[in-house]
């Protein structure tokens, strides 16, 4: 079982069974004695354990879960959007986006109000023979209870189209974070955003020469885990105010 995550008054874990293929995501009960609730079974959706959700992020009331799946042990999944309280999925569907298992970041990063998030496409995702298939990555918003194709580009880099990103919101509740790198590469840069979209980026670590890793915000400080200067990491802080 995994650590619980926490979404207003809810908290959320994901469990293997030994007699499942696939792990599950289930909702914690919030009275004592009272059942857990399963949510997310990929095991319901194929039998033989061919279908992973590879990635998952409650909005921050908890009401709404946006997740990923991937068949086959794929790159590619679909990010759809679960409802709690009625059990369901909704309308929206996502295609486009890459899993990236080796980052402990979910897919997508919601905006604190819950109207929607933002999340990582690549243009050529659906073209199999395409040498920019995993090219030209962009991050996106998306509005819940619209279609894919109203979807905004917030940010990408045309000037260097191997650079990958992941967003991040920040928890300050004013920044969105680009977490950046370049192929199979551990060394980072970071995309820094206004969440308001009034602003330039700001590029952190430009150098890209070592290993950085979002962990929070503390006294208006950026906070990243990184190997620069210390071999077996230390942790540093970022005053993006200055």
């Amino acid at each position: 079982t995994s650590s619980p995550v926490r979404a207003g008054a809810k908290r959320f874990v994901v469990r293997s069974q030994g007699s499942e293929e696939q792990p599950v995501l289930w909702l914690l009960a919030e009275l004592e004695g009272a059942p857990d609730v399963e949510l997310l079974n990929p095991n319901l959706i194929a039998e033989d354990g061919s279908v992973a959700l590879t990635g998952w992020a409650p909005n921050e009331d908890g009401s709404l879960i946006a997740y990923s799946l991937a068949e086959r042990g794929g790159d590619w999944q679909d990010i759809r959007v679960w409802d709690v309280a009625s059990g369901q999925d909704l309308a929206d569907a996502l295609r486009g986006s890459k899993s990236e298992e080796d980052l402990p970041f979910p897919s997508v990063a919601w905006h604190p109000n819950g109207t929607g998030f933002f999340y990582t496409r690549l243009p050529y995702a659906q073209a199999e023979a395409s040498k920019d298939r995993y090219r030209n990555s962009q991050i996106y918003w998306h509005r819940i209870g619209t279609q894919q194709h109203l979807d905004s580009l917030v940010f990408e880099n045309v000037e260097d189209p191997d650079e990958n990103f992941v967003p991040i919101i920040a928890g300050d509740g004013r920044t969105l974070l680009l977490h950046v790198w370049k192929g199979l590469s551990h060394k980072h840069q970071v995309v820094v955003l206004p969440l308001d979209g009034q602003g330039d980026p700001v590029r952190l670590f430009a150098e890209c020469d070592a290993r950085f890793i979002f962990m929070g915000v503390t006294d208006e400080r950026l906070v990243f885990q990184t190997n620069a200067g210390a071999p077996r990491g230390r942790v540093i802080g970022v005053d993006i105010t200055r």
